[in-house]
């Protein structure tokens, strides 16, 4: 029986660093391993087990080293499918038996047809894996068995471009000697004898360089080798910085000139990384080529005494200023080598260039001087003052603009360089120079709010001066100081004297932090200046105008708690008249929480009219709580009988002021115009407000309840007469019908002329007597109905008012049906019933006007009366509910404290 012991399962294996194992089995997964390893040995049917690593048998076989396992598992019954099994890394046995450099597993394994081009995790194929091993046995055997030696893994990466990257020389010649191209180029165009350079792979480049001449391949066909940066294999071991290899390659003939498609060449590699060993050997082997290479300049118009001067390479400028006297060449920025030091902070390679006799008033492309980049880069100017001061250019340097405007001392300011400010001011810069905004270093040092600066600048001698100096549109250091809210600076020049001007454009200090929200600011300048809460400027804005213009609720707040009193401005608006341009919600809501809300709500607008219409119409939110406000709890338990609820309609109806107010504008007037403007923008939720809702049924008590009885008793005052007009005249005779009566047409002239030329018949027309009775003789004092049409006298009446009232109420109807489909909302079930009701009732009494009594008009009167009275017991519905919901007790407690207030 085999005994497994339990260090070959403890230990920690590790492969390559491709593909590291680092497993330990549980006591239950060694007992498995070690009863399926006994199974095998013995010759037993086998069932795969896999542990939490997804560990085959066969893998764990490998890891512990037992060769006749390994046959065993693979002479059994699972052996076919043991053999190319794949963990979660997706790793075979062979990987694992190459990781361990087993020859034997490896041998047992090839022999049994395991794959040799599966990919683990990091697509790696176990032949990528035996390069790396410094003993090149397992490496033999694979390509014995035919393994590819150009497969293909992660990146591109082939066999032979690991075996330069790990300088493994003699996998390089096994590998070439079974087929492996070193034309094989990664993705980024880099061929094996690139990585070796770029790696420093001395032997392996040695190796590469050997066999290339065994496959027809010169020195000079590997040297002219180009990625896809149009690198050369010298560019790649002058970038590594391998001196060695640089010394290899220079020998077999490579050139210090070739340029990669930055145009750059070895000579800019070595010279930005300050390699002076290497500039030295490329100028021994090369000299020629290195004095062409120090005047080459790459894509961006550098030297490499610009890259050497940029990185502050001191003993690599000193050497190529040796080697090189046109020390003032200009980029493409027009930055020379000078500018390009200061600009990088290399101070010493700066002073270098200076005593070397670079021009020192040189210009980039932006007008900047070599002091501009010194400043601007926070140099500290110390190290170098005396350098400075020995320049006699030194006062057009200081005082010297760029393209902003900027001298150097704009700089120190704005970057607050303190030291590098007192150096300039030492040098004799003037303070007063302004930059394209006509702005000095004192202005540009508030507006960073750099206080050191600032009082430097503000105690030296000309300080005074610089506290008056006024910017661009007029700004004061004081206007700069609450527009970017430094308040600390801001208190600085108050207690020095300062006075608060205005700009061109008429602004103080407080319109310019209201503007900018700055509320320190303002809250210091109206403690010290309160008179300049109601400041107009030009254009009538005061601050509160220009805080809820640009959206600061807070400002609004403390403004108005300064008591900001409402103007209108040049345009004719007032203070909240921008709110809704630009869509400030906060502000609206800040003029409705402060105390000051409802003389905000009263202040007309000849934009909006009022304050209330606003938030209708843009922030019906914020009305709301305009309505909450408006509702009073007492403070007794609701279930008191004292307890109340106190409703103020005030903003819910329009005062006698502003009706005023709208007689001089183009603005309309209605006491209700807060209603109206809730339905025209269908503010549903503030019309649902209880107080709202409160108010509407104060309205109708007052109101609506009058008038709606007013038209119910018109209405069954219709129905009524109605109803008896035909009742009194529901028999036959009083009308013709086709069939029966065709004496008398009435369509015939001879019956029009009897109706308009006032002449009447004193007797009836006789008829058929078999049909229809004999009419008696009739007398009429009026000829509207004719005999044919058998009418008393008080019907006449009934009549005339049932066609008045229903041509009134057809044409609301039509009014109403009108509006309701410009809204998109279709005939409902009782306007469809009055529709046809009225439209009936005009057909019957209109005929009977016009002298006819024709069957049609009494089947028209049928359906009018039942819809009458089907509509009269809707409408004694309506009113019933009506009356039922306003008559509660709590709804009459209410209305007593409405009337209380109203």
């Amino acid at each position: 029986m085999l005994q497994l012991e339990n260090d070959a399962f403890k230990q920690n294996v590790s492969d390559s660093e491709y593909s590291k194992i680092d497993y330990k089995w549980s006591t239950k997964e060694r007992e498995q391993f070690a009863m399926l390893f006994r199974d095998a040995v013995e010759g037993k049917p086998l069932k795969i087990i896999v542990d939490s690593h997804n560990l085959h048998p066969i893998h764990v076989a490998v890891l512990i080293k037992e060769p006749n396992i390994v046959k065993s598992i693979l002479a059994s019954n699972i052996g076919s499918l043991e053999l190319n099994a794949v963990d979660k890394k997706k790793r075979t046995a062979l990987h694992f038996a190459v990781a361990k450099e087993h020859l034997e597993i490896v041998d047992i394994l090839l022999r049994a047809g395991a794959k040799t081009n599966i990919l683990d995790s990091k697509l790696n194929m176990p032949i990528h894996i035996a390069v790396i091993m410094k003993d090149t046995k397992v490496l033999e055997l694979l390509l014995e068995h035919e393994v590819n030696a150009n497969a293909v893994g992660a990146g591109g990466y082939t066999p032979l471009h690991i075996a330069a990257r790990h300088n493994n020389a003699n996998a390089v010649y096994l590998l070439l000697n079974h087929g492996a191209d070193f034309r094989r180029s990664l993705k980024n165009g880099s061929y094996p004898v690139h990585i070796a350079s770029r790696s420093g792979a001395f032997e392996a480049l040695v190796a590469i360089f050997e066999a290339g001449q065994l496959f027809g391949f010169d020195a000079e066909s590997l040297l002219a080798m180009k990625n896809n940066d149009q690198q050369t294999t010298f560019h790649l071991a002058v970038y590594g910085g391998f001196e060695k290899v640089v010394k290899y390659l220079l020998d077999k003939g490579a050139t210090v000139i070739d340029t990669m498609d930055d145009a750059s060449t070895p000579i800019h590699y070595a010279a930005s990384q300050g390699k002076l060993g290497i500039l030295r050997m490329m100028y021994d082997s090369r000299p020629h080529e290195v004095e062409m290479g120090l005047k080459m300049v790459d894509a961006a118009g550098r030297t490499p005494l610009h890259l050497a001067a940029r990185f502050n390479h001191f003993a690599t400028v000193t050497y190529l200023l040796d080697l090189y006297d046109n020390i003032d060449v200009p980029d493409k920025m027009y930055k020379t080598p000078l500018l390009m030091a200061a600009a990088n902070g290399a101070i010493e390679t700066l002073v270098l260039l200076i005593r070397a006799g670079a021009f020192t008033t040189a210009k980039d492309i932006k007008k900047r001087n070599f002091v501009h980049y010194l400043v601007a880069t926070n140099i500290n100017l110390n190290k170098i003052t005396q350098v400075l001061k020995n320049l006699t250019t030194i006062k057009l340097l200081v005082d010297d603009k760029d393209i902003f405007g900027f001298t150097p001392l704009h700089y120190a300011a704005t970057q607050g360089n303190l030291s590098a400010l007192r150096i300039l001011l030492q040098l004799g810069a003037d303070v007063f120079e302004k930059d394209r905004q006509m702005l000095t270093a004192f202005h540009l040092a508030i507006i960073a709010g750099e206080y050191p600066i600032f009082l430097t600048l503000m105690q030296s001698q000309k300080g005074n001066m610089l506290r008056e100096e006024c910017g661009k549109s007029g700004l004061t250091p004081i206007h700069l100081a609450a527009q970017f809210g430094q308040v600390n600076i801001l208190k600085a020049l108050m207690k020095r004297g300062s006075h608060c001007e205005r700009d061109i454009d008429n602004n103080t200090p407080l319109h310019l932090a209201s503007a900018a929200g700055q509320l320190s600011c303002i809250t210091y300048l109206l403690s010290v200046h309160p008179d300049l809460i109601d400041c107009c400027n030009d254009a009538g804005d005061t601050a509160l105008h220009i805080a809820a213009r640009c959206g600061h609720a807070q400002v609004v707040l403390v403004l108005l708690s300064a008591n900001a009193q409402f103007f209108y401005n040049q345009l004719g608006k007032c203070f909240y008249d921008d709110v809704t341009t630009y869509d400030k919600s906060a502000v609206a809501r800040a003029f409705i929480e402060h105390e000051r809300w409802q003389e905000c709500l009263r202040f007309p607008s000849e934009v909006h009219g009022l304050l209330s219409f606003l938030l209708i119409a843009h922030f019906p939110r914020v009305f709301k709580t305009v309505l909450n406000k408006c509702v009073t709890h007492s403070e007794l338990n609701p279930k008191s009988l004292n307890y109340c609820i106190i409703y103020n309609f005030r903003f819910l109806r329009v005062n006698k002021d502003y009706k005023k107010f709208t007689e001089n504008s183009n603005l309309g007037y209605s006491p209700l115009l807060p209603l109206q403007t809730m339905l025209k923008y269908k503010r549903v939720e503030l019309l649902l407000h209880p107080l709202t809702v409160s108010f509407l049924r104060m309205k109708w008590i007052r109101y609506g309840f009058l008038i709606k009885s007013v038209n119910l008793v018109l209405y069954f005052l219709f129905l009524t007469f109605m109803t008896s007009f035909v009742a009194r005249n529901l028999h036959s005779y009083k009308h013709y019908h086709g069939l029966i009566n065709g004496s008398l047409p009435y369509n015939s002239e001879e019956h029009f002329k009897k109706i308009f030329q006032r002449k009447l018949p004193s007797y009836g027309q006789e008829v058929n007597d078999t049909l229809v009775e004999k009419q008696a003789p009739f007398q009429w004092s009026s000829n509207w109905f004719p005999p044919e049409a058998h009418i008393e006298f008080h019907e006449r009446y009934q009549l005339s008012f049932i066609f008045l009232f229903s041509t009134v109420q057809t044409l609301k109807v039509i009014i109403y049906l009108m509006k309701k489909l410009r809204e998109r909302i279709f005939m409902d079930f009782n306007i469809a019933i009055e529709l046809v009701l009225y439209i009936c009732c005009l057909y019957f009494s209109l005929t009977f006007l016009l002298g006819y009594a024709i069957h049609t008009q009494w089947e028209a009167i049928a359906i009018a009366v039942l819809l009458t009275w089907l509509n009269g017991l809707f409408q004694l519905t309506s009113l019933c509910n009506l009356i039922c919901t306003r008559s509660s007790p709590l709804c009459l407690l209410s209305f007593r404290s409405l009337r209380k207030i109203s």
